[in-house]
């Protein structure tokens, strides 16, 4: 009786060595989607990067066009029903569910830190809600953000 007891925790503890910690497997959603399913302008709300939290989040991703081969990828941060926090413009390539390409940081209307950063964004949906995980150099290192209205802008 002792082994299958020992067996049994040791069975348990082998699950749970390969579940990841952070994430809920439940609302990462469907991977299995391009461009054509997440472009456009997408809403956040209280998204915490580094130690502030901002209560306005706006994402848009835009498409390749005949006058820009890139895929675009914007993010707008702020308080206070505005987007007064910084604004980060990237541009790049997207295959499946993945943008992969480079962003630079503008501070405010006349302060732009043209520093590049390398960034990854992997895309989900669950019940039309966007999931935006970034693989980032900078400033959004680390970034996830969850549960994403498609706003009618």
């Amino acid at each position: 009786m002792r082994r299958f007891f020992l067996l049994g925790l040791l069975v348990a503890a082998a699950l749970l060595i390969g579940c990841p910690v952070d994430q809920n497997l439940e609302d990462i959603g469907n991977t299995n989607i391009t461009i054509d399913d997440v472009k456009g302008e997408w809403d956040f709300k209280n998204v915490k990067i580094g130690t502030t939290t901002y209560e306005h989040v706006h994402l848009s991703i835009l498409p390749p066009t005949t006058e820009w081969p890139n895929v675009a990828v914007d993010l707008h941060l702020g308080h206070d029903d505005a987007y007064d926090g910084p604004f980060y413009m990237g541009y790049g390539t997207m295959e499946g569910n993945k943008f992969t390409g480079k962003y630079i940081q503008q501070i405010s209307d006349d302060n732009t830190d043209n520093t590049e950063y390398a960034f990854i964004v992997s895309f989900s949906l669950l019940d039309e809600k966007l999931r935006a995980e970034f693989d980032a150099e900078g400033p959004l290192k680390g970034l996830v953000l969850k549960y994403g209205i498609k706003s009618e802008d």
